[in-house]
């Protein structure tokens, strides 16, 4: 741990350790709290439409997107975790292959849902 403090110029002394820990974890929390504010909203415009079926269809329309990407979601962690290994063990070539492997798995998965969507 002192390790990455130090590589990232955080300079904490023990006791703030968690005050340092919760600089880096609020903005994955806040990341994770808007995905079901945009059903959220949706909800409230088309609240305004009055009509069931719009309101059924937004409903369907945002439990499919939690889901797929609730689904998709381990893609982001898994490279989250593998790039932090590497970083740790100060391999920055293979933060890039990291980063470069998971592209490449997003974009075949895409191109692949896309072929079965015809």
């Amino acid at each position: 741990m002192s390790h990455f403090i130090q590589r990232t110029g955080l300079t904490v002394q023990r006791s703030n350790i968690h005050s340092a820990i919760l600089k880096i974890a609020i903005p994955s929390i806040l990341a994770n709290i808007t995905i079901p504010l945009v059903g959220l909203v949706d909800m409230i415009i088309a609240g305004h439409i009055s009509s069931a079926w719009a309101i059924g269809g937004i409903a369907v329309g945002t439990m499919l997107f939690d889901m797929l990407y609730g689904c998709f979601g381990f893609l982001r962690v898994s490279t989250a975790g593998l790039t932090a290994q590497a970083y740790g063990a100060d391999n920055p070539d293979e933060c890039v292959h990291k980063k470069w492997r998971s592209s490449r798995a997003r974009i075949t998965i895409f191109v692949f849902g896309q072929h079965l969507l015809r």
